[in-house]
């Protein structure tokens, strides 16, 4: 099978911008992503500051929806902690419907620490609290029934919601770890590019995961691994260089208040990262690691073209809206993806699969 192409975001406000203005601009992107042949639309969750303007996820997703009628749309991630169980599985299900059985749902914990106390628990209990609600949501989405029979923080009375996920199986997603999303049976997406390892550590988890009586994922869903990665486009590799640059590093600041307990209201200026910190935070090793992709069109194809060809990668994701970039920039690398740079990359892939 040839490869597929996704687009992830946070919903990052532009400086300057207003909220109606961003939801408009990604409801065409999405519109124009879906015309120019993506498979796929990812959004995170966040909470409490500027990183993200789509905190509630399903009412945007229901909205994108409604303006598609082919892109699979998706949580990467739902942060199943920051949730009540009834509701979430009842918000799942819906939206399946709403969208015709495109959706894709991404599970995980939450990696911000206050957004955990804001909803009233110490981030030290959020990977127990998700691996007890694990079960309980994807029970729930696929028979109807809420339950938990060995509660520890969430007691609940057995609840039938009368309606299941339109899907059968709904795709479930996990990022991050190659090893626990294999052995789960879930898709798995990384921050970089698949390479042989972290291939071989997915599919080695996944065919020692399916004897396991704990695996979550439905035996039917077949191992999917992507990779998601910056982007930036632009007439030279300088300029797109410069750009990437500057938005990773607003984005590592935005990133950066809110990945302690503080809430980011209360957070002051920054000082510059020093010793580790500084090299983790610094904007070009998103570049060296290949966690961003920034330069011309054709440049950007044909490191592309070398990734689909490679065959480790079933889905490529790209996030072209990041960190304090406007919407003309935003814009310019969306414009040139879906015109240029997918359409030589599809045939090259294309072209490699027939050979």
């Amino acid at each position: 099978m040839s490869v597929r192409f996704g687009l992830f975001e946070h919903m990052t406000l532009p400086p300057g911008a207003e909220v109606r203005e961003l939801f408009e601009r990604r409801i065409r992107m999405v519109q124009a992503a879906e015309a120019a042949g993506v498979d796929h639309y990812f959004v995170a969750e966040h909470h409490g500051h500027r990183l993200t303007m789509a905190p509630s996820q399903m009412p945007w997703l229901a909205a994108v929806a409604r303006e598609t009628e082919r892109i699979r749309i998706g949580t990467m991630v739902s942060c199943l902690p920051l949730h009540e169980p009834i509701r979430l599985v009842e918000e799942v299900v819906m939206l399946d419907h709403l969208s015709g059985g495109r959706l894709d749902f991404g599970v995980g914990k939450g990696i911000s620490p206050f957004e955990h106390e804001a909803v009233g628990h110490p981030y030290d209990e959020s990977s127990a609290r998700y691996r007890e609600l694990l079960p309980i949501v994807l029970r729930g989405i696929r028979t109807g029934v809420i339950s938990n029979p060995d509660p520890h923080f969430y007691p609940l009375h057995e609840l039938h919601i009368e309606m299941t996920a339109l899907q059968d199986p709904l795709p479930i997603w996990s990022p991050g770890n190659p090893k626990s999303a294999g052995e789960q049976g879930f898709g798995f997406i990384a921050p970089v590019p698949i390479d042989e390892p972290l291939r071989a550590a997915y599919d080695e988890a996944w065919q020692a995961g399916l004897a396991s009586p704990d695996r979550l994922g439905d035996p039917r869903q077949a191992p999917i691994a992507g990779s998601s990665q910056w982007l930036v486009i632009a007439p030279t590799d300088e300029e797109a260089r410069e750009l990437a640059l500057r938005g990773i590093g607003a984005l590592n600041r935005l990133m950066r208040v809110s990945s302690g307990p503080v809430f980011p209201h209360l957070v002051g200026e920054l000082p510059a990262p020093e010793g580790p910190a500084a090299e983790m935070w610094n904007p070009a090793r998103a570049l060296e690691s290949q966690g961003a992709i920034a330069g011309s069109p054709e440049t950007v194809a044909r490191y592309l073209s070398e990734l689909a060809a490679a065959g480790r990668t079933d889905l490529i994701v790209v996030n072209p809206a990041f960190g304090d970039l406007g919407f003309a920039e935003i814009d310019r690398t969306t414009s040139l993806f879906f015109d240029e740079v997918l359409p030589a990359v599809l045939e090259s892939s294309s072209e490699t699969a027939a050979a």
